[in-house]
Order: structure tokens, then C-alpha cells, then sequence
């Protein structure tokens, strides 16, 4: 696991956030977590808030980016300063603005797969309103094999964040298929 996480980071050139969701694709959550820990992963990056809530409970305190929708109530609740959460859409952004104390972000841009995120330029046009940190932005491709696809995707989310024109400090991709740079 280590060679291979190594070997990504360096071939690659970039960050990789380290992605234990539904227990590390069986692999144990909590020991990869572990194990990204020390490779100093920018992020563990998991499906929802009751594995970000397990992962802290169990001593992790390492940033953790939640990838699915959480309301704002539990965020309330239940938020740790390592949590990070995941903008799908502008109602919830709206509901999140009543939380007491700033979050940090990741805006999720929907390129075509349509599952979860932002789906147009109009709607980029709302979420600048902030008392939260938007520290993050990302898409998710739907198919890993698909190149054409991919390029058609990519070419959105690139029009999406220039539009956007906000300095984020991390711009990432899910299921990325190509190693992607933009100017």
C-alpha cells in the first residue's frame, strides 16, 4: 500500500488525498487511515458524516472530507475542526449560512455524471455569500476508461471553475482517468 501511494504521488507530481470510504473499499478503514496519516495525506476522504464521526472517535485527527451530503443540523451538532464538507447544492449552502461558526468547503461540480453538485454557471453565481471558508472545489468522473467522455467533462469543470475565478487551495478530481493541467 505504501509503494503504491508513493508511487502515485510521485509519478504524478500531486497531492493524493487518500480515500477510505465504505471501510477502504474493504480494506479497513480505520488502518488506512492510519497509514495515510503518516504518508501526510492532505485529506481522508470518506462517504459520510457517521464514518468521518468513527474515524475521530477511534483518535483520528487528520482532515476529513465528506463527500456526501450532511445537514447543516448535524453539522451543528456533531462538526469537528477536521471535518470538511461537501456543497452539492445552493439550498443547502443556504441552510448551512445558519450554522453558528464557519466550516470549511469543497464545492462539488456536477461535469455530467449527476449524482451530486453544482450543475451550472448560474448557480456559481450565488455561493460567493459566505461566512464559511470555500477552500476546496472537484468534480467526479463517471467512468475512469471513457477518454472522450472524460475530455468533455474536464472541458465543463474547467469553464465551471474559471468562472468561479477563486483562489482555492485544492482543486482535485474523482475517478480521475488522465493526469490533467491547467494554465
Amino acid at each position: 500500500f505504501r509503494d503504491n501511494y508513493e508511487l502515485l504521488r510521485n509519478e504524478s507530481g500531486l497531492e493524493v488525498f487518500g480515500v477510505v470510504k465504505a471501510n477502504a473499499y474493504g480494506h479497513g478503514a480505520l488502518r488506512m487511515a492510519q497509514e495515510l496519516q503518516t504518508l501526510k495525506t492532505p485529506f481522508l476522504c470518506v462517504s459520510s458524516m457517521d464514518e468521518a464521526i468513527s474515524l475521530y472517535q477511534a483518535g483520528i485527527r487528520h482532515d476529513i472530507l465528506i463527500f456526501s451530503y450532511v445537514d447543516p443540523s448535524a453539522i451543528e451538532k456533531y462538526h469537528q475542526e477536521y471535518f470538511v464538507y461537501t456543497m452539492g447544492s445552493l439550498e443547502w449552502l443556504s441552510a448551512l449560512n445558519e450554522v453558528s461558526f464557519p466550516v470549511r468547503i469543497h464545492i462539488e461540480l456536477n461535469t455530467g455524471m449527476n449524482r451530486f453538485g453544482l450543475k451550472s454557471v448560474e448557480d456559481l453565481r450565488h455561493i460567493k455569500n459566505t461566512h464559511h471558508v470555500l477552500e476546496g472545489v472537484y468534480t467526479h468522473f463517471p467512468s475512469p476508461s471513457d477518454m472522450k467522455e472524460a475530455h468533455k467533462h474536464l472541458a465543463t469543470f474547467y469553464e465551471m471553475l474559471d468562472f468561479l475565478d477563486h483562489d482555492f487551495k485544492w482543486v482535485h478530481l474523482g475517478n480521475a482517468p488522465l493526469r490533467i493541467a491547467h494554465g
